[in-house]
């Protein structure tokens, strides 16, 4: 079996990330208001109006309101910040990770953003031990899917994500897949459910327990 799981909101607390994160803006002169207003438009838009978060836009416009502050001080904040993000991992995702490489399960991470971003948010977490690859796309999250289905055969393969877009386009695209929509309490977007998807759950307590036996 093969599990292809997202990242943000599923596995890591994005939305307790982004507040802390802040605080690398805000501990190096700019205020927090300025850092919500300009944080914005941060975001570089891809081709089909999907948008990844970018530090670098993001100090640009803040730069751009004429707040003096040392960006190469946030930079350096931010490598510090990110070195350790442990504290963001959902509890119950670990103990998945263990029993499905018990139980000799791929696991592969899928996630939606820019590249070094992304990477170091998971490499802060000490996680990279579970995953067999990790995927970080700024395109349709299927792709990825589809190649290490041509490359490993009929295995099964099961895709977890908390956005109901992604799902949908992964079961139009490869309708064999089954298809799980994490809906957690502390997520950013539990509010959206997907047609398309064969399962729902909260988190991972159900599927460690069906592990364990």
């Amino acid at each position: 079996m093969r599990v292809f799981i997202d990242w943000d909101d599923t596995i890591f607390n994005t939305r307790d990330f982004v507040t802390d994160f802040s605080t690398v803006f805000t501990d190096n002169g700019v205020p927090f208001d300025m850092y919500k207003k300009t944080r914005q438009n941060a975001y570089r838009v891809l081709g089909d109006d999907t948008a990844i978060y970018d530090m670098e836009m993001h100090l640009s416009s803040i730069a751009s309101q004429k707040i003096v502050f040392d960006t190469d001080a946030v930079r350096k904040s931010a490598a510090v910040f990110l070195q350790d993000t442990s504290r963001y991992v959902f509890p119950d995702i670990r103990l998945f990770f263990e029993r499905a490489r018990e139980k000799n399960i791929r696991v592969y991470v899928l996630s939606f953003g820019q590249s070094a971003f992304q990477n170091e948010k998971i490499n802060g977490t000490g996680l990279r031990e579970y995953f067999d690859e990790v995927f970080i796309v700024q395109e349709k999250k299927y792709v990825p899917i589809v190649l290490v289905m041509e490359r490993s055969g009929d295995e099964p393969v099961w895709f977890f994500d908390d956005r109901a877009e992604y799902i949908d386009d992964v079961k139009k695209n490869i309708p064999a897949v089954k298809t799980v929509q994490v809906m957690r309490s502390e997520g950013r977007y539990q509010d959206v459910q997907s047609p398309s998807a064969d399962f729902m759950i909260q988190d991972f307590d159900a599927i460690v327990k069906v592990l364990s036996a």
